[in-house]
């Protein structure tokens, strides 16, 4: 019995469909890949909220210190025995917080990491990196670009915040100076992420995710977190009244 083999043309055009089927299919791949990231990073920070309120209710209802005048702890240092870490000596995060990777491994702290955070993160050597920052505040609500809810020595309550799930407490900060339990970008306000936007290095596809005071996570645009409760638009240098704001 005679076997018929392809002929080159029919090969070729074999390959022309395998081609055609292939380029529609990566970019439906790529997205689906990309869906599933941003997924995994607002269940990371869901997860961090978790932790965070949990300390807030062993500590008088307050969200955590930062680093600097807080005995050079960062906030996400104040959480290690809530999130699944232990909770180490301070002596002992000041002797591994600039290379937390060799001294434990890569999947130390990984909630505090989104998956599309691909900034490379070095201090001397491999550095374990951070992708979220807690807003800042400042004492007594002198410059209204500070109205967030830490500031190294001084933090807010929880149970005082008028508007909590209109309130940002973390945001997304994918920047090679954010490292856990490093207090380079452990804190900043919203100008930080307003700088990004304007770079075009916002998450996500020109949205990235909030940890709101309440405990649940938002998804916002730059604009989004600056419109002001009548309605208007707030400046990066004066975001009273926004979700920025946890004075009021």
């Amino acid at each position: 019995m005679k076997t018929k083999n392809f002929t080159l043309i029919e090969l070729l055009v074999v390959i022309a469909i395998i081609g055609i089927l292939a380029s529609l299919l990566l970019p439906a791949l790529g997205k689906a890949r990309k869906t599933s990231q941003a997924a995994v990073c607002l269940s990371n920070l869901k997860q961090v909220g978790i932790s965070l309120n949990m300390y807030a209710d062993d500590n008088d209802f307050h969200a955590p210190l930062t680093s600097y005048l807080a005995g050079r702890y960062t906030w996400d240092d104040y959480l290690a025995g809530y999130d699944g870490r232990d909770s180490l000596t301070e002596g002992q995060f000041n002797s591994a917080r600039f290379n937390l990777s060799s001294s434990y491994s890569d999947s130390y702290g990984a909630v505090y990491r989104c998956p599309t955070d691909a900034v490379e993160r070095r201090y001397g050597g491999p550095a374990l990196g951070r992708s979220y920052t807690i807003t800042a505040m400042n004492n007594g609500d002198t410059n209204k670009g500070f109205l967030g809810m830490s500031n190294h020595d001084v933090t807010r309550n929880f149970g005082e915040l008028s508007k909590p799930s209109n309130t940002i407490t973390l945001f997304e900060n994918h920047v090679a100076r954010n490292l856990l339990g490093n207090g380079w970008q452990d804190v900043q306000p919203s100008q930080v992420y307003y700088n990004q936007d304007q770079l075009g290095a916002t998450p996500h596809g020109g949205k990235a995710n909030f940890l709101m005071a309440d405990g649940h996570v938002a998804k916002f645009t730059l604009n989004q977190t600056l419109q002001r409760s009548d309605g208007s638009m707030a400046s990066p240098d004066d975001v009273s009244t926004t979700s920025w704001d946890a004075s009021n």
